[in-house]
């Protein structure tokens, strides 16, 4: 049985989604799994800032919500 907790994560200025994976999952590469699960608020934070998409999370902004699984 796996215990999973959720966090709520706030984006920082300069943050990246692999920064926060390795510091919120203890692996870089478990960004894609935040990206996926946060993808709406990633992509309309994106289109609030001008840009067409957030190209799989490489664009992220301060102030964006999101949810993570540890």
């Amino acid at each position: 049985e796996q215990d999973y907790s959720i966090v709520m994560y706030i984006v920082k200025k300069g943050d990246t989604l692999r920064k926060i994976a390795k510091k919120k999952t203890g692996s870089s590469s478990n960004w894609k799994k935040i990206y996926t699960k946060n993808k709406k608020v990633i992509e309309s934070a994106a289109k609030k800032h001008k840009r067409r998409s957030s190209s799989n999370g490489r664009y992220i902004y301060a102030g964006t919500k999101l949810v993570i699984e540890k």
